[in-house]
């Protein structure tokens, strides 16, 4: 009786979790938070953004954005980028830390970016549209490599 009673419980908290987490709701620039609205404009000045989502969770709410071209950016609740992605033509360089852009521009002539987490360390995991997978330290160097 009381595994059935651990299980019921069990359920319940993971179908409020699941209910959470599938309350994205499509929210307008304005609403996001101050760092990343000042990120956005900033790092793609020209560019319309063509959606943008709360994405409430147990305490914070993260935010993700789509902008014209296709990139995909990702923010915490307080506005800090978590992650960059666009599968259709890479990244662009300039929006990446310097030392990752660095990085980038001198070891990996051509390669476009496909995706970029920004890790709480302060390193960074940057995925190719080659397939190439890498994590960078704070300043720029290689610490570890996958090849999908």
């Amino acid at each position: 009786m009381r595994k059935s009673l651990e299980r019921f419980v069990a359920a319940i908290f993971l179908l409020a979790y699941f209910q959470v987490a599938s309350l994205a709701a499509e929210i307008s620039v304005k609403d996001l938070p101050e760092l990343a609205k000042a990120f956005i404009a900033s790092s793609y000045p020209n560019t319309e953004v063509v959606w943008a989502k709360e994405e409430p969770g147990w305490f914070f709410s993260d935010y993700s954005v789509k902008i014209a071209d296709s990139t995909l950016i990702c923010f915490d609740s307080a506005g800090n980028c978590k992650s960059l992605e666009n599968a259709k033509s890479g990244i662009v360089l300039n929006v990446l830390p310097l030392p990752l852009k660095e990085a980038v521009e001198t070891r990996f002539i051509g390669v476009k970016v496909r995706r970029v987490e920004f890790l709480p360390s302060g390193d960074f995991i940057a995925d190719f549209l080659d397939g190439r997978k890498f994590r960078f330290n704070t300043d720029g160097g290689c610490v570890d490599y996958t090849r999908k």
